[in-house]
């Protein structure tokens, strides 16, 4: 149902997945983890911001649960997070900067080009100059750039000014 045109139950769907990710990883089907990181990176770009924040979530966990399906579909999954990035507030934002946090958590030395990196790191700094040094999004955001820093190290260099 992550394709119903009720966003109540796209949210509630996506949910539900994120509670059996750890139990559709360890069957180890490739179709399968395909399938969900498919329909999870399009339940993201919903405009809807509770799917978007459940979709969120599903992702975080599947990319905990599952690093190589970060590795393998590493230029899909930073597409998408730079699109996010552009339009989520709010909660989704939140959980958006989580996912993003564990996923440079287990790709660090794949996120280390510069075309991965400018997907990653132009939209964060465009979003963090859209809030007020006193507004608390201040510190989510913050706090993925010290995933982004772990994980890509001296290659962050270019993007310090």
């Amino acid at each position: 149902e992550t394709e119903s045109p009720y966003p109540a139950v796209r949210s509630t769907t996506f949910w539900t997945l994120s509670r059996f990710i750890r139990w559709i990883v360890n069957r180890e089907d490739a179709d399968e983890i395909t399938s969900l990181l498919t329909q999870v990176l399009a339940g993201m770009l919903t405009n809807n911001r509770l799917v978007q924040k459940s979709a969120s979530t599903a992702l975080s966990l599947l990319l905990d649960a599952s690093p190589q399906t970060g590795t393998e579909y590493l230029d899909d999954i930073l597409t998408v997070f730079e699109q996010a990035v552009q339009v989520y507030h709010g909660r989704s934002l939140i959980n958006l900067l989580d996912a993003i946090s564990t996923f440079c958590g287990h790709q660090g030395e794949h996120l280390k080009t510069e075309q991965n990196m400018n997907k990653l790191i132009k939209p964060l700094v465009m979003k963090w100059e859209m809030y007020e040094n006193d507004n608390i999004m201040i510190c989510h955001i913050l706090e993925c750039f010290d995933a982004v820093l772990a994980a890509v190290g001296y290659c962050f260099k270019p993007y310090i000014q």
